[in-house]
């Protein structure tokens, strides 16, 4: 029996195309840390200070008065205004980094923020080498230490997840704040390794990046379970919609549009040493990419993905069955020197043949999954169907 297809009016047109990282003018090669504000992508280097481009990566300025050249190590914005960490305390600057003010009042000497975050009117501060966690409720002018509770004080990262608040340690794993950081307790089951460098969250779900793969947590941290990558050194996370991008100490970029269930190296274009990534940060259409050795690289989005959204209502094909076994039946009114193209769910073409009949059988042999099919004209509108075996 016939089956039509229903074309929904937003369709995810899965396109492959040749994506290519590009290294964008940094002058300085060796970065910690990324973040956008506004049309400004902001650097945090080793050894350098901090670096601002307001034009995509084209053109880069040192932003370093009152800061020093130092080692930048994180970044948070807060309004208007930007929080950095360096080896030398917390700096602020409510000018996009024209001019940076000390805000390290009640922190500990020489302390290495490697990480900040901000839950409503709360700065907390993830200080490595012995400091733990410190906590600043008037926008960084005093701080005071809040680690009842947490038995590994270095600190590599934080992240908020509603009112729960996470640090990841060196060596002691996960720990878990529900009290504004009053006290903390370890979240550990399941978690493979207890090196966490980078957190990200996606819905109800915690993504850790650790010295041996990605772990998350549905259940707020109560339980982790293996996420892939297990033989990758996970340095951080990007999210773009459905998509999760997690940066990695030598092996590149991976990509998982399944909620980390299967991931795939999105490094065409980047060098060998460009694939020690440190930090990853979007801004609109486009991924950055900050690296231990190569400067800052950057890729479009719909590019890295092989994603492209098209509303409209073009479509002047149908097809059955669906679902689909070992053929499919390709009804058309435009035959007119056009092939019929495949995509599996990565972009790859997995299959192309030429139309020459209204009503033409088409036999297929594809693994079971979901499936895009379009004309090669681009002026169709591209259908889903699933192959089940």
């Amino acid at each position: 029996m016939k089956k039509s297809i229903i074309i929904l009016a937003l369709i995810v047109i899965i396109i492959k195309v040749n994506a290519q990282w590009q290294q964008t003018n940094c002058p300085i090669m060796s970065i910690n840390c990324l973040s956008i504000k506004g049309s400004g992508i902001f650097t945090g280097t080793n050894g350098n200070g901090a670096y601002l481009s307001l034009n995509g990566g084209s053109s880069w300025t040192a932003i370093n008065h009152n800061l020093a050249s130092t080692d930048v190590l994180s970044f948070v914005i807060k309004g208007d205004t930007i929080f950095t960490g360096t080896e030398n305390g917390v700096f602020w600057s409510p000018d996009n980094g024209t001019n940076w003010t000390a805000a390290n009042v009640g922190l500990p000497t020489d302390p290495y923020v490697y990480a900040l975050v901000i839950s409503e009117n709360n700065i907390f501060a993830g200080i490595a080498f012995g400091g733990g966690v410190y906590l600043s409720s008037n926008n960084g002018s005093t701080w005071a230490t809040v680690n009842t509770g947490l038995a590994d004080t270095m600190v590599t990262s934080l992240i908020i997840n509603g009112s729960s608040i996470f640090t990841g340690t060196f060596g002691g794993g996960v720990y878990l704040s529900s009290n504004n950081g009053s006290s903390w307790v370890a979240v550990n089951t399941g978690l493979g390794n207890d090196t966490v460098w980078s957190f990200a969250t996606k819905g109800d779900t915690i993504f850790a990046g650790t010295y041996n793969g990605v772990y998350l947590s549905s259940d707020n941290g109560s339980s982790w379970e293996s996420a892939g990558l297990s033989d990758e050194y996970i340095t951080s996370f990007v999210i773009s919609g459905s998509d999760i991008f997690a940066g990695t100490f030598g092996g590149g970029v991976y990509l998982s549009s399944d909620n980390g269930g299967s991931w795939t190296t999105v490094n065409t274009g980047l060098s060998d040493n460009a694939t020690y990534i440190y930090a990853l940060a979007i801004s609109d259409d486009t991924i950055f990419a900050g690296t231990d050795a190569a400067g800052v690289w950057k890729q479009s989005l719909s590019q890295v993905t092989g994603i492209k959204e098209i509303d409209d209502n073009r479509s002047n094909f149908s097809i059955y069955p669906n679902p689909v076994n070992d053929y499919i039946i390709i009804n058309t009114n435009d035959i007119d020197k056009k092939d019929f193209e495949i995509f599996d769910s990565f972009g790859n073409l997995v299959f192309k043949n030429r139309i020459i009949d209204q009503k033409q059988k088409i036999g297929l042999s594809l693994l079971s999954g979901m499936y895009l099919c379009r004309f090669n004209d681009f002026n169709t509108k591209p259908q889903k169907f699933i192959v089940v075996k």
